[in-house]
């Protein structure tokens, strides 16, 4: 029984830690709501995301059993067209090769932030109560 504690507090560090890394990873978008409003804004910082970063929906998955540990969790997050192309190859590989105790994920545009020419725009807006991509 020590031993399982031991192991279900280990394994709540590593989440906890690889949350940490996820979060880092894919900052969160900026976001802005007025009461009353249809809409939402959603925006990019080129100083605090990167240069030309666009919005997209990830989902992230942590490597764990379905116990009390929230494994699944998802947001908005800004990423640079090189990082978005490095990430999604990777989630590529995960599904094909997936790495024992490693978290997945899978990226999802916003229909709402695709400009007229097909490329995700730094700055849109989205009904407020829009359930996720």
């Amino acid at each position: 029984e020590h031993a399982q504690l031991e192991a279900a507090h280990a394994a709540s560090g590593n989440a906890d830690e690889m949350r940490r890394a996820l979060r880092e990873r894919f900052k969160s978008c900026n976001t802005k709501y007025e009461n009353g409003k249809p809409n939402m804004e959603i925006w990019c910082d080129n100083e605090y995301h990167g240069r030309s970063a666009r919005p997209v929906h990830v989902y992230t998955h942590l490597p764990f059993g379905s116990d009390s540990m929230d494994t699944d969790r998802n947001w908005c997050t800004c990423l640079r067209t090189k990082a978005r192309k490095a990430a999604e190859a990777e989630a590529a590989e995960q599904v094909v090769k997936p790495q024992h105790g490693k978290p997945t994920f899978r990226l999802v545009d916003y229909p709402e932030c695709m400009g007229k020419n097909g490329k995700v725009m730094q700055h849109c807006e989205r009904p407020h109560d829009a359930k996720h991509p």
